[in-house]
């Protein structure tokens, strides 16, 4: 099970993780190859050359000491660090014309993911890429000393595309036809309405061992998957964390999955059984020994019914964990955040997205700025930090909604320890693109929202520039902010909430 670049560093990839996991309690030896995270360290220990300096090279593996090492991660020290390593890549990068690869993404200025049949075709001419001396000098030879014969990809993002076929061609040479999936290839079955597979370049008929992995379960039912653990290609500690960070989920998809501008409506919410999943995390636990362990609860919003009865669990093992919440009145109770707490949790991540009330109803996000104002001051009395995630740019977003969303943080800047700063992006597929007349606005480029890799589409507002306004609002507003900018300061840059946790005592 290959997980190819470029994926942040931080962590196992948690799609491919679960289905290797999956497999394995099959009794189906599973190799998960975490490409990514050995691409980052091929990439650093490769022989200093014309394109970038050995002292660029030096502070780059300072820098992944400095993450694999530190006991805390200290704002300004981090800050160099990782500005550091995202040098060194940009300088390796200058070889070739046109690619930038980083720390979370890879792009190429000439032809863009979502035009695969271009890249494939400039691939047969014999071109060379970031990928190309990884692909032939260290992953092939790894996977003839495997001696195996079947292959899956587990693709989560576009910018992977690149990667992968180049993989394919290289997977050909030695006659192996590879298998593809993951979150990106079920965003595609599902927009596309067919089973999509790069007009063939792929195989998505898995063998008959492999069947149940297809058995559609209804939202009522948990899913009873058993887990083992695969074999991993590459340890723990390589990953770009002073302790292992292990991502699962509760669940599938979104136990509220009312939010209008969401992708994922129609995807079912169904819960893990907690039995097989704490038996699945314990054997996680022993195979880290006495170092420490961060969960990652990787679900679209925690569930915190399956959540409290794995809180023992965490307790007794004394690991930590991280995930993402909605400010549900379950957390107006101070008894309760200690508990969590107590029981291993450090930082909680809320979609906050506006200050705006309307806004927020508009969209249908299901919760008061009354219940956000009071989670966010109670948690952090327990010691609890805060993760915000901000959104601006929501179509009839004005600049009172705006100023509402300033006063919000600065009023509970003290509760507020990270600050996330995006501006929408339309989604292909969801509500407000369904009924943009409603929204106010209009769909501009026909010819991208019919191309099956565009999972976002362009827009224009009738209540004018709404996109422009706000990105001006962010830099000259609301980054101008003393308060604001401080928070912003000290939330880590490029690699955020994997080394959030980490920051302070």
């Amino acid at each position: 099970m290959i997980t190819p670049p470029v994926l942040v560093p931080t962590q196992v990839p948690v799609g491919a993780f679960m289905l290797a996991s999956m497999l394995s309690a099959q009794n189906i030896q599973t190799i998960l190859y975490d490409a990514s995270i050995e691409y980052f360290h091929f990439i650093l220990n490769q022989s200093p050359q014309q394109f970038w300096s050995a002292s660029a090279q030096r502070r780059a593996q300072k820098a992944v000491y400095y993450f694999q090492n530190a006991r805390y991660f200290q704002p300004h020290l981090h800050r160099t660090h990782i500005n550091n390593f995202h040098h060194y890549l940009s300088q390796w990068s200058t070889q070739f014309e046109g690619w930038q690869v980083g720390l979370t993404d890879i792009s190429w200025s000439q032809i863009p993911p979502h035009d695969p049949a271009a890249f494939y075709s400039w691939l047969y001419k014999g071109s060379r890429t970031p990928f190309t001396d990884y692909i032939h000098q260290q992953l092939i030879p790894n996977i003839q000393n495997y001696q195996t014969s079947q292959i899956g990809i587990s693709l989560t993002y576009l910018s992977q595309i690149y990667f992968t076929l180049e993989l394919r061609i290289a997977l050909a040479e030695i006659d192996i036809e590879p298998y593809i999936g993951g979150a990106l290839i079920h965003v595609l079955d599902n927009q596309t309405g067919k089973t999509f597979n790069f007009d063939g370049l792929f195989n998505r008929n898995l063998p008959s061992k492999f069947k149940f992995l297809e058995e559609k379960s209804t939202s009522r039912s948990p899913i009873k998957f058993p887990l083992a653990l695969p074999i991993f290609h590459r340890p723990f500690r390589d990953y770009f964390t002073p302790v292992p960070i292990v991502p699962f989920p509760l669940s599938r998809g979104c136990y509220w999955n009312r939010c209008l501008f969401c992708p994922d409506q129609d995807k079912p919410f169904q819960k893990y059984e907690i039995t097989l999943l704490e038996k699945f995390l314990q054997e996680v636990t022993d195979l880290v020994g006495d170092k420490q362990i961060i969960f990652n609860i990787c679900d679209s919003s925690v569930p915190t019914g399956p959540l409290n009865q794995l809180l023992p669990f965490f307790k007794s093992n004394q690991a930590q964990f991280y995930g993402f919440f909605r400010f549900e009145k379950t957390f107006l109770n101070l008894d309760y955040l200690q508990r969590l707490y107590e029981s291993g949790a450090r930082l909680l991540q809320f979609g906050l997205e506006s200050g705006s009330q309307r806004l927020l109803n508009l969209f249908q996000k299901g919760f008061d700025l009354e219940v956000a104002d009071k989670v966010l001051n109670l948690s952090q009395q327990t010691g609890l930090k805060n993760y915000i995630y901000l959104l601006f740019g929501l179509p009839t977003e004005t600049e009172a909604d705006r100023e509402m969303t300033l006063e919000f943080v600065q009023k509970n800047h003290a509760a507020i320890h990270f600050l996330n700063l995006a501006l929408f992006n339309l989604p292909k597929f969801c509500d407000i693109s369904n009924h943009p007349e409603k929204y106010h606005i209009q769909l501009v480029d026909e010819e991208k929202y019919q191309q099956p890799l565009q999972l976002y589409v362009p827009f224009s507002s009738t209540d004018g520039p709404i996109r422009p306004r706000a990105r001006d609002f962010i830099q000259y507003r609301l980054q101008k902010d003393p308060i604001i900018r401080q928070i912003v300061k000290n939330t880590p840059a490029r690699v955020r909430i994997d080394h959030a946790v980490f920051f302070g005592a």
